[in-house]
């Protein structure tokens, strides 16, 4: 299927989403906190800024032989290097690599198995799909939540069903997760599934949910959307902040967008108006240019 985006900005994130992620914003969203703002605070903290003298083959070494923190350090600063490297060329090698270092680090700092899931994601190496399942099921909540990240960057549809079964998960930072990943893998077995967490009792799982189907051209989800689309709703939220709101609106434009839902055109017509956003103003200028 054609890989339209519903796009927004981590905002968290030192820079922009690479331009093919189908990202949402801040801990309301896809990519909960642990994941970005921990390697944002790790990274002012220990000022590990990646230099042109080092590259992704020293950083896995050191991973592989270094002593004590600079472990977990050394595959941080591979996953940051990995955010500037060009990734379009798959490298098998460094792949290998990081799968072997991941599964030898299952009684190490669980910090190391975190940030080299993420650096598997960043990959995009299809070959990393099997060690990024197999660490759903390790013994740090943090691993799980990432290696769910990385399989959707993966885009992978042999993660289909392991996640799935993630979304089953008590905690919902691993189910909004989840829905993120179905979404980016974009297989239509996983609807179902998506279908039962638009009910979901954490709003922000509905959500994720919603656009994910959106994305599928599902519109199972349309009056969750509908929802992210009415301000006065969303700013009755105490979770969330302005910058977030207007991020969440945009997303939702983009999603009645894909749907092609006449149905949101009043919704458009009054943000397009009235809203206090002018990015959210434009966004809905050019949904109502796009939807019958």
């Amino acid at each position: 299927m054609d890989k339209e985006r519903i796009e927004g900005a981590i905002i968290e994130e030192p820079e922009q989403a690479p331009a093919s992620s189908w990202v949402l914003v801040s801990q309301f969203f896809i990519v909960p906190v642990a994941i970005i703002a921990l390697c944002v605070g790790i990274f002012i903290l220990f000022g590990l800024i990646t230099g042109e003298s080092r590259n992704a083959r020293d950083y896995i070494e050191e991973v592989k032989a270094g002593k004590g923190s600079r472990r977990w350090q050394a595959a941080f600063e591979l996953s940051k290097y990995l955010n500037y490297r060009d990734n379009t060329k798959t490298d098998s090698r460094l792949t290998r690599d990081i799968i072997y270092a991941l599964r030898n680090a299952k009684d190490d700092d669980p910090r190391v198995r975190q940030y080299l899931a993420l650096a598997l994601g960043k990959l995009h190496d299809s070959a990393a799909v099997e060690p990024l399942i197999e660490s759903l099921g390790d013994s740090d909540p943090n691993t799980r939540l990432y290696s769910v990240w990385a399989l959707g960057e993966l885009g992978d549809a042999r993660a289909l069903e392991p996640l799935i079964k993630m979304g089953e998960d008590t905690d919902p930072q691993i189910r909004k997760t989840v829905a993120y990943s179905l979404g980016m893998i974009g297989d239509r077995r996983a609807a179902p599934h998506l279908r039962a967490e638009v009910n979901d009792r954490s709003e922000d799982v509905r959500w994720n949910a919603a656009l994910a189907l959106a994305r599928m051209r599902d519109a199972s989800g349309l009056e969750v959307i509908h929802q992210m689309l009415d301000r006065k709703y969303l700013e009755s939220l105490p979770e969330l902040k302005g910058h977030q709101i207007s991020e969440a609106m945009i997303n939702a434009a983009s999603a009645v967008t894909i749907l092609q839902d006449a149905s949101a055109r009043p919704l458009l017509e009054e943000l397009r108006r009235n809203d206090k956003d002018l990015k959210v103003r434009a966004a809905a200028i050019d949904a109502l240019k796009k939807i019958p």
